[in-house]
């Protein structure tokens, strides 16, 4: 790879951090068609299966969560290696990247992988729910109410996120 006949550096270390990213959309893409299928296979079988269900669903959930999170942390961590070594390609990238720091887009603009990772940890609190509701541990009201916190919670979680980067 060349920019402006400056040859960038660490091109094994580029190949990892291209693959890492790529990698966590295709697990993500796997993992949605995962959580159809339980979820078609939930309201499918006779009720003696419905916690089986959920409990594998919260446990492929959480793995899944926690991957994402782990494999985007690792991505971050190889882009800020990058830097050291190619700092004229990324002076130019984050120029082309500003326009995510402008406007309506410095609110609206969201990394991919950080929103999939909390969308992961909503899917992780569904099935949660699910097995709650499953063993009459709290009235429906009130869980309702639960999860309207913790959905609040995920989408304040991501702003606050969005301006500490």
């Amino acid at each position: 790879m060349k920019f402006d006949d400056e040859p960038l550096k660490d091109e094994h270390l580029w190949q990892y951090v291209i693959n890492q990213d790529t990698y966590i959309v295709q697990e993500f893409g796997i993992g949605i068609v995962g959580i159809g299928a339980l979820l078609w296979a939930y309201g499918s079988v006779t009720s003696d299966l419905h916690e089986t269900i959920a409990w594998i669903g919260l446990g492929g959930s959480m793995v899944l969560w926690m991957h994402i999170f782990g494999a985007r942390k690792e991505f971050s961590e190889g882009v800020k290696e990058l830097r050291k070594n190619n700092k004229t390609f990324f002076e130019r990238f984050d120029r082309v990247k500003s326009w995510r720091k402008v406007g309506i887009y410095r609110v609206l603009y969201q990394p991919v992988t950080r929103l999939m990772a909390y969308f992961m940890g909503l899917v992780s609190w569904a099935w949660f729910t699910i097995i709650i509701r499953l063993h009459n541990i709290m009235p429906l009201e009130m869980l309702n109410n639960l999860n309207i916190i913790v959905l609040i919670f995920a989408i304040v979680l991501v702003f606050i996120r969005r301006h500490k980067t």
